[in-house]
């Protein structure tokens, strides 16, 4: 990859950022489409498919339904693509790994999601109490905040997870774990939807899911 490239993904990274958190509602922040845009502009590697659509499941289930925010699938999409591009996945254990590690990381960006909108509303009530009130200033920094975001979380994400899967040296079987890994993803998905398990809870379940997969493995 140039110069350019990379570019063209902190642009990206920014502009999905926005898509699902201030602006444009334009659906590229899915992360099925993001997995779709990386397979066609960056690199045609069908583990990057794999992970959109494992991780577009796995937003299906955690719709943002009054004050509960959603858990950063956007982020989870772009980064694991981005260290499909810049590691070998060639083995179920760097796999599931690279799937476990991204899903641990979109917990702390969502709670950066969370800080966030406390901060906005802070600053939304302190502007409002001003004579000269500028809502469309507001939504401006909004917006900015949402890009730098996406352009720095989103990336510094994907270089830990990058630095973290570049040095597994396990050796394992090639193919069944990758097949057996995307059944137990879709259906540990569909048990926490039917059963309504939120929260922390999810994480615990399908951390569960995995381990469970990887013993019968």
């Amino acid at each position: 990859m140039n110069y350019i490239d990379y570019l063209i993904l902190f642009l990206f990274s920014g502009i999905i950022s926005i898509d699902r958190n201030n602006a444009l509602n334009i659906m590229i922040s899915r992360p099925f489409i993001i997995s779709v845009l990386f397979y066609l502009i960056f690199y045609s590697n069908p583990v990057i498919l794999v992970m959109g659509i494992i991780f577009e499941i796995y937003g299906l289930t955690d719709v943002p339904v009054g004050t509960h925010i959603s858990k950063d699938d956007t982020f989870a999409a772009y980064a694991s693509c981005l260290t499909s591009l810049h590691s070998n996945i060639d083995t179920s254990i760097k796999f599931i790994a690279l799937i476990l590690f991204t899903i641990i990381l979109m917990y702390f960006v969502t709670n950066f999601d969370l800080y966030s909108k406390k901060i906005n509303r802070i600053l939304y009530n302190r502007a409002e109490s001003k004579d000269n009130f500028r809502p469309k200033k507001l939504i401006f920094i909004g917006i900015l905040v949402a890009f730098f975001k996406g352009v720095i979380i989103y990336n510094l994400g994907a270089l830990l997870l990058i630095g973290i899967i570049n040095n597994i040296t396990i050796v394992s079987d090639r193919n069944i774990g990758i097949y057996a890994c995307i059944l137990i993803t879709v259906v540990m998905a569909y048990f926490m939807d039917f059963f309504e398990i939120f929260g922390h809870k999810k994480y615990f379940f399908i951390l569960l899911g995995f381990l469970c997969g990887w013993f019968v493995l």
